[in-house]
């Protein structure tokens, strides 16, 4: 059984050997390197992407030297995009800590059907959910056959990471 789960949420022996003591394996501190490195790339582009748009709308006020005329809702959206991209660039300094938790109890299985798309749409698209004790996780389609319902699992994930969520690694308990 445990192998089931390990194909389908990409985990190993070694993994589950690690996420049992509250520690992340080497392959999932690895993982957590590169979706870091992927995440502050991305917040160091918007942060830049908004800060130029604050020095463009900041211009003529500081060639004119004056705020005089100024519109309010201007100098408000100014100083909103100083400081969205003051967030992005803090970002860039966050230490990716991981906490390993553990759920364990019988899995329920939930979907949900959602009905628009991002531009409105309309679309039909059902997401799953595997239910533990009073925690949810998100699971895939191709997931969802990795569990019977009703029987004992433990679930290790990730808790206040900043750069890695969801499950790291589930193993079986029994019926």
């Amino acid at each position: 059984m445990n192998e089931k789960l390990m194909a389908a949420f990409g985990f190993s022996a070694d993994d589950l050997a690690h996420n049992r003591r509250g520690e992340l394996s080497p392959a999932q501190q690895e993982r957590v390197k590169k979706n870091t490195g992927k995440n502050k790339g991305i917040f160091a582009i918007l942060g830049i992407i908004a800060l130029t748009i604050a020095i463009f709308l900041s211009l003529p006020l500081l060639q004119s030297m004056s705020f005089a005329g100024t519109s309010p809702l201007k100098l408000f959206g100014i100083a909103a995009l100083l400081a969205v991209s003051l967030l992005f660039f803090s970002g860039l300094f966050e230490k990716s800590t991981v906490e390993i938790g553990q759920v364990e109890g019988n899995v329920q299985f939930i979907s949900r059907e959602s009905m628009i798309d991002d531009d409105g749409t309309q679309i039909a698209q059902t997401s799953f959910y595997i239910v533990i004790g009073k925690e949810e996780f998100a699971i895939k389609s191709e997931q969802y056959d990795a569990f019977m319902q009703g029987h004992r699992y433990r679930v290790y994930s990730a808790e206040k990471a900043l750069f890695l969520s969801g499950i790291l690694s589930v193993e079986y308990l029994g019926e």
